[in-house]
């Protein structure tokens, strides 16, 4: 446990503002839902959710609480405190489900989040989930977390499979930014011929999670939904596809229909060795190996490299593909001279060291840069992307 935390300490960053934490992740997805959830910590953790994590906390009413902890409670151990108020907060607003989260002094002290949260389900006859989340990880992590908690408590097996229709996972704000994006995935799929059974997690319901082993193919949008995805296809065979629909939406119709005929999954990607990269692109893996795949598909570009900033997966990697798990890494590979061409969320822009060499392009994501550029994060499936795109092919050559 202590070198786990150096290792994670050695992680500090110095020019950059910390990215999205788990607890932030496990938090967006039970916000959509009818929940009470509760963060555990002083009240800073849960600031940050709202008040930088959170796109859509502005203005809404959704029941998210800070348990208040202090530092006496914290030397003894004090988690009745926690049980009390969380099950007054569940008196009052009537959720559907509670979802309670870790922070760092929780981690510190050895708090039982699981166990707490059977304490509050035993209480309340509520069911009530546990996160044992640090902080000290990225946004992924919680909301992978989360996704499997909800679907192995509440998807139902079933022998009716629904004919031509599809579930997403992976959608969350800190990939997804815009409620807008969201309802464009939702809006195009349903344009396209396909009934969306379920949504992981912007814009679905416990509803919608009860029928989601009815579907004929998951649509996995983000690193985050993989795992859920694994899941899924061992408990109910269903077949998944990981892309990132952009610009016209590009070739996901196909794959979709033949995944889910020929019962195969597919990792949508360019499957050559993409060399040391003219191009890096530096984000969230799926969305990252999505634009590659379109710039060199339908644009010709080639020699793309990319940057994963929440883990490299191998299952989704390119050879020469790069983990940037902190700030030196992140600096390093985008001051290569090998990379005449930066796509990247603005705030990673600072780091250049020689503006000159390296041309950059922005695109913004929540859990990068937070509300700094959450207005200008766009409607990825547009034509302005499929512009942005094309000014980077052509430029980039």
């Amino acid at each position: 446990m202590i070198m786990d935390w150096w290792c994670e300490m050695s992680r500090l960053c110095i020019t950059l503002s910390p990215f999205s934490p788990d607890y932030s992740g496990a938090s967006a997805v039970f916000y959509d839902l009818n929940a009470v959830i509760v963060l555990h910590d002083a009240s800073g953790c849960t600031g940050n959710y709202t008040g930088y994590d959170e796109p859509r906390w502005y203005g809404s009413q959704k029941a998210v609480y800070c348990s208040g902890l202090r530092e006496l409670d914290a030397i003894l151990g004090d988690d009745d405190k926690l049980v009390r108020r969380t099950l007054a907060a569940a008196e009052c607003v009537r959720p559907e489900v509670i979802a309670v989260m870790g922070s760092p002094v929780p981690m510190v002290i050895g708090t039982d989040m699981v166990g707490i949260a059977a304490e509050l389900e035993q209480s309340s006859g509520i069911p009530a989930f546990g996160f044992n989340t640090t902080g000290l990880k990225y946004y992924n992590h919680g909301v992978s977390q989360a996704f499997l908690a909800l679907a192995k408590r509440f998807t139902a097996k079933t022998d009716k499979q629904v004919a031509g229709s599809v579930n997403i996972l992976g959608l969350t704000p800190m990939d997804y930014g815009l409620e807008e994006n969201a309802q464009d995935l939702r809006r195009y799929l349903t344009q396209s011929g396909w009934q969306v059974l379920a949504s992981f997690m912007m814009g679905g319901s416990l509803d919608e999670i009860k029928q989601a082993a009815g579907a004929s193919v998951n649509l996995v949008v983000a690193q985050s939904g993989l795992e859920l995805a694994l899941w899924m296809e061992e408990q109910f065979a269903i077949p998944y596809v990981v892309y990132t629909p952009i610009g016209d939406g590009g070739e996901v119709n196909r794959y979709l229909r033949e995944a889910a005929y020929q019962r195969q999954n597919r990792v949508v990607h360019i499957d050559a060795d993409n060399g040391l990269g003219r191009l890096l692109i530096i984000g969230e893996q799926v969305m990252a190996n999505s634009l590659r795949h379109e710039l060199t598909a339908r644009f010709g570009l080639e020699d793309i490299v990319v940057g994963c900033l929440f883990g490299r997966d191998e299952r989704l990697a390119q050879p020469h593909d790069l983990d940037l798990p902190d700030e030196a890494a992140i600096r390093q590979a985008i001051n290569d001279r090998h990379h005449q061409a930066i796509l990247a969320d603005p705030l990673l822009q600072q780091l250049i060291q020689n503006p000159e060499k390296h041309r950059f392009y922005a695109l913004p994501q929540a859990a990068v840069s937070s509300k700094l550029y959450w207005k200008e994060i766009p409607r990825y499936l547009s034509p302005a992307l499929t512009e942005l795109m094309k000014t980077i092919a052509k430029e980039t050559r």
